[in-house]
């Protein structure tokens, strides 16, 4: 879907990887739970959502950390 945007795309997927990093570093106790969390995360869907927030983001003067927090 956002193949026509690449710069866009990288950061999509910078956002992917942080959302999986946070992820990680909240580790609950229950795997089963776990498993279901990771494929909610991984599913990716559209992600409009954050797409229009880093667009937005990128507007002005472009600051990573705070657009993917």
């Amino acid at each position: 879907m956002w193949d026509k945007l690449p710069v866009l795309k990288a950061e999509l997927e910078l956002f992917e990887q942080s959302l999986r990093e946070e992820f990680h570093a909240r580790k609950s106790i229950e795997s089963y739970l776990d498993g279901l969390s990771l494929r909610v995360i991984g599913s990716g869907g559209k992600r409009l959502r954050p797409a229009m927030l880093i667009a937005s983001a990128m507007m002005g003067v472009y600051d990573r950390q705070k657009a993917l927090q």
